[in-house]
């Protein structure tokens, strides 16, 4: 007899029941036998629909009794196993942790059943005592987040939440069918990731379902799990009760060379028949609890792959845990399915990706770089001819490119040689995975953007560097930190590397997200170490000698007192002194104040920090400088992009980016804290003196139109069968006044017919315009937004390709790949982005019908119309992300006719309908002349008809209005066209139509004068020049 448990040992299976001296207690499990496997089902009773939840007076009673877990562990050791006691109906506490039969019945109904739920060697009590140790008062959601976030970068990866989920559905003796994770439900942006206050948002759902106290007791018990595993350390080997030492280190061990081992599958066959620990973990600081199942994982791609991946199922069958992490490395603890994608383990991630729920697969595979699987994804949802046509778009071998990587990576322990980077660049290299004529890709970004480049970088390996650049290997390629490889060489203080990068035609003026330079990040050389390989922190400061003279090849030509100097003394020698054209490119790599304005290279190497710090004396007074430049009128030419320059200079570093090379985050907010309210006042009294002539201009409008209306009224009394209106003289042009104040302050104009429609009635309802395009409304999932977006950049007539990196082209798989793993784009990202795509296709076209409708009225009232003398580009993906955040925060939660919410949620780009936009300036001797060639433009564009001239005007806005006030006294007339421009063929066949809404200004040459001067004052009183967050 122990505690109130009796032990019957002649059964062949232990019974279990309640002492009589306590005949309503209930009997939590946590003791159990060695079971023939640590990961198998759990004995639970259905009825009491959970696990082993005792009721709070049995919790206190054990916490009054202190069990440590090595008297637990001693008498578990001696126990069989045993039934778990059915939870009592009217337990004390019962309902906090259990619903009705008949709810739980209910939830089943409505919900599928959860997976069959596992149980490992685990004293749940123990480990329940123990987490409540380590949780104390912290919120349990953050906490557990902290624990699951393996590689500690502030998201979890699908793979962490699948394991997340798992534990909590262990801790919890299953859910019943009243919930299920699902991570496309957590993922609300679906960026492939999920952030603290996503998984905050989706706890509260847990809790609902479950209740507070319960969800905090399972995070406990998660928590305090690992310590409380009836796992043994023999020697070198971690091991689970119940099986053999040397079966368990020889499957380790052949799992480590798995492939190399071409009978790796009936090895591991024999290990398991013997009694090897599928579960085994390695007690060394090198493999830190390394598993069969994550050695195999991290298996680098090979000929015998297939093999391994069968070796891998046949782990899984033996109830290998494919959630179980190993211990604390330097990349952080990281779950076999991460180990698989870093090695870039195709076959493995085909194995384990079966057994873990990832939500969308290809979204997955993408952030992974998995192309296999992506194309595999395709292959079955579009088939495989459509699958081969995508895969054969890219020119380069995924193999080949990911096996160079690996040669590059410290990961695998490989060595990339110059000979072996030129074979696989060429396409010279055969190891039985990648085959002749398969090329590899020198810029082919692996998971967080690292290249092979960077990677020789941080290793020093200068040949190889230049063996890779002779390959086209590109300088300014950009990891996920925006980092390039010059970064990287500041960081490790490598000296020759530096010189080598800069004789290549490196830019050292580059920045990261944050917004260092590479000459900024030296100081990091302090906090980095490099040993055999592996990236470690430093325990003795970098070489000084080395700091000093990356310094000095990284520092600016000029430092900001000495162009202080030069700029105070005269604008007009400053710039003369620079060379011509003067060009924001020209500017950024001469002067390049963002960087010495913020930064000190002698705190780089003696100071308590990396050296970045304001500068404070310096921008004081460039700011006086940029306040006399931005008072200046007129403000043109070079000392206009001057005073760009200056303004995004001093912006400075970013304090919210998080880059993987930089320890310590830039510490201030707001950069311009100190000198803001002297700036905005400046810019403020200079639209106070552009405000004061454009009102000069309304006025004579004002009075022009109130002549009008006087006359219109004096002829309807004294001749009403007259009209004042003339065409020609005065009376013509005053009552061209009249209708232009008249003209609606924002009105949406749906046509009838189209009304038959329940979404264009809804958008005349609401009075406000939205378009979604037909490629757009196609979009469901990742791999249908991918196609979307190839076809939108590749059409069947290869010589149409738009070029240029604002067109936002994705032309391959790896391009998608590169939006998901290294810029962790969201889908309402890749939704503007397809958007930016369609609206280059649209402009050129949509621009020439324009004039074509302007040219007619041009032509038949005699006008005098300035026309644009070029394609204007459309709108660039940055500002566009920043109005989809304004749309999004204003109408959030609006539903629209046949648009599900999903897409909803990630498609509010189609608010911004000024993507492809121009302007017609309408000139006259006069202000009222003028007038009249603005209203007989408008009226041209209202007598247009889709099906007549495949335009229509949707919406009018003008500043002329009674109520419209605009910064700087400044108003136009905007027109809101959509147009039907014809078709575009994608690669694959696919008619896309070219329909789209663009914005049309109609601007009074008069104020056109002023806005040319003012244009500058006004982006800054927007904010043009503040960080803006889009995401």
């Amino acid at each position: 007899v122990r505690g109130n448990l009796i032990i019957d040992p002649s059964s062949p299976r232990p019974t279990s029941r309640p002492c009589a001296s306590s005949p309503t207690s209930p009997i939590s499990p946590g003791f159990y036998s060695r079971p023939v496997s640590p990961v198998s089902p759990l004995v639970r009773d259905q009825s009491a629909g959970s696990l082993g939840w005792a009721s709070r007076s049995v919790r206190k009673d054990r916490e009054r009794r202190a069990v440590t877990p090595g008297s637990v562990r001693a008498v578990r050791r001696s126990l069989a196993r045993l039934e778990v006691e059915p939870l009592p109906s009217l337990a004390k506490g019962a309902l906090r942790h259990r619903q009705p039969q008949a709810s739980v019945a209910q939830a089943q109904e409505s919900h599928p059943q959860s997976p069959q739920r596992h149980e490992c060697q685990m004293d749940w009590d123990a480990a329940e005592h123990l987490g409540r140790q380590m949780l104390k008062n912290d919120a349990w959601t953050k906490r557990i987040f902290e624990e699951f976030d393996g590689a500690a970068c502030g998201y979890l990866w699908p793979a962490e939440f699948a394991a997340l989920s798992f534990r909590f559905e262990q801790a919890m003796g299953g859910f019943l069918g009243r919930f299920g994770f699902d991570f496309n439900d957590a993922d609300i942006n679906m960026e492939g990731r999920i952030s603290l206050s996503e998984w905050q948002e989706y706890a509260k759902e847990l809790t609902t379902a479950f209740g507070e106290i319960r969800c905090k007791v399972a995070v406990q018990r998660i928590l305090g799990s690992r310590k409380a595993e009836l796992r043994r350390k023999v020697k070198h080997v971690w091991l689970f009760d119940g099986y053999d030492f040397q079966p368990s280190v020889r499957l380790l061990e052949m799992c480590s060379k798995g492939h190399k081992n071409p009978s790796i599958v009936q090895d591991v066959r024999s290990a398991l028949a013997s009694k090897a620990d599928p579960n085994a973990g390695l007690a060394s600081p090198s493999f830190n609890n390394y598993t069969p199942l994550i050695f195999l994982a991290m298996t680098p791609a090979c000929a015998n792959g297939p093999l391994v991946a069968t070796a891998m199922e046949l782990l899984i069958l033996a109830k290998a845990d494919v959630h179980r992490e190993c211990g604390q490395m330097f990349t952080g603890r990281l779950l076999p399915l991460r180990f698989a994608a870093r090695a870039q383990n195709e076959y493995g991630l085909e194995a384990l990706q079966k057994h873990v729920n990832l939500g969308d697969v290809f979204q997955w595979a993408a952030g992974e770089n998995a192309e296999g699987i992506m194309i595999s994804e395709l292959r079955r949802f579009y088939g495989n001819p459509l699958a081969e046509t995508i895969e054969a778009l890219d020119p380069y071998s995924h193999a080949a490119s990911a096996q160079m990587r690996l040669f590059a990576s410290p990961m695998i322990g490989g060595s990339l040689s110059p000979a072996g980077a030129q074979r696989l660049c060429r396409g010279f290299y055969d190891d039985g995975y990648v085959h002749n004529g398969q090329r590899a890709d020198p810029n082919s970004p692996g998971l967080e953007g690292h290249t092979a480049l960077m990677y020789m970088v941080i290793a020093g390996n200068v040949p190889t560097i230049q063996a890779l650049m002779a390959c086209r290997a590109s300088l300014e390629q950009r990891d996920s930190s925006g980092a390039t490889p010059l970064h990287y060489a500041a960081c490790y203080a490598q000296s020759a590397v530096v010189k080598a990068l800069l004789d290549l035609g490196a830019d050292p003026s580059a920045v990261d997200q944050a917004g260092y330079s590479p000459w900024m990040m030296v100081g990091e050389a302090r906090c980095f170490h490099v040993e055999q390989g592996r990236v470690l922190l430093a325990k003795e400061k970098a070489s000084e000698e080395d700091m000093r003279e990356c310094l000095e090849l990284l520092k600016p030509e000029t430092f900001p007192g000495d162009l202080l100097e030069r700029a105070e003394s005269g604008i007009e020698s400053f710039l003369d002194s620079l060379g011509t054209p003067v060009t924001a490119e020209l500017l950024e790599k001469r002067l390049r104040l963002h960087e010495s304005l913020f930064f000190n290279p002698r705190l780089a190497i003696k100071g308590a920090f990396e050296g970045r710090v304001v500068l404070r004396h310096f921008i004081d007074r460039w700011v006086h400088v940029i306040i006399n430049l931005l008072q200046t009128d007129p403000l043109e030419g070079p000392a206009k992009v001057l005073a760009k320059y200056l303004l995004s200079a001093t912006l400075g570093p970013d304090s919210q980016a998080s880059c993987a090379h930089v320890h310590s985050k830039w510490r201030k907010d707001d950069n311009r804290s100190w000198y803001r309210d002297r700036l905005m006042e400046a810019v403020k009294h200079q639209l106070h003196i552009f405000a004061t002539e454009c009102n000069l201009l309304r006025r004579e409008i004002d009075a022009a139109a109130g002549t009008a209306r006087l006359a219109g009224d004096q002829a309807a009394v004294e001749e009403p069968e007259h009209s004042a209106e003339g065409d020609e003289g005065v009376p013509g042009l005053q009552r061209a006044c009249l209708d232009l104040c008249q003209v609606p302050k924002d009105q949406v104009i749906i046509p009838q017919s189209w009304q038959e429609d329940p979404f264009w009635r809804t958008v005349q309802e609401r009075q406000v315009l939205r378009y979604d395009p037909s490629w757009a409304l196609e979009i469901h999932d990742g791999a249908s937004c991918f196609l979307q977006l190839v076809r939108l950049g590749v059409p069947k007539d290869r010589t149409k390709k738009l070029t240029g990196k604002e067109a936002c082209v994705v032309s391959t798989i790896a391009e998608y790949s590169t939006l998901r793993q290294v810029m962790h784009s969201q889908m309402k990202e890749l939704f503007a982005r397809g958007y930016i795509t369609y609206s280059n296709l649209c402009n050129g076209p949509y621009q020439e019908k324009m004039k074509e409708v302007v040219a007619r009225a041009q032509q038949a009232a005699n006008l005098t119309v300035e026309m644009p003398g070029s394609v204007i580009p459309a709108k660039r993906l940055r500002r566009l992300l920043e109005k989809t955040l304004e749309a999004e925060q204003e109408r959030r939660g609006w539903e629209w006719p046949d648009r599900p919410e999903t897409y909803l949620r990630h498609a509010y780009s189609f608010y911004i309908l000024d993507t492809v936009r121009m302007s017609f300036v309408c000139k006259g001797e006069t202000l009222p002349e003028q007038v009249r060639c603005c209203m007989r433009i408008l009226q041209e564009f209202r007598e247009c008809s889709n099906e007549k001239d495949g335009v229509q005007l949707l919406r009018v806005k003008s500043g002329f209005a009674s109520g419209a006030k605009g910064d700087g006294g400044y108003a136009d007339v905007k027109m809101l066209c959509y147009a039907d421009l014809g078709v575009h063929v994608a690669f694959d066949g696919t008619e896309i139509p070219l329909r789209i809404i663009g914005e049309i200004q109609l601007i009074l040459e008069g104020y056109a004068n002023v806005k040319n001067r003012m244009h500058l004052v006004y982006e800054v009183h927007r904010g043009s020049f503040d960080r803006t967050r889009s995401r």
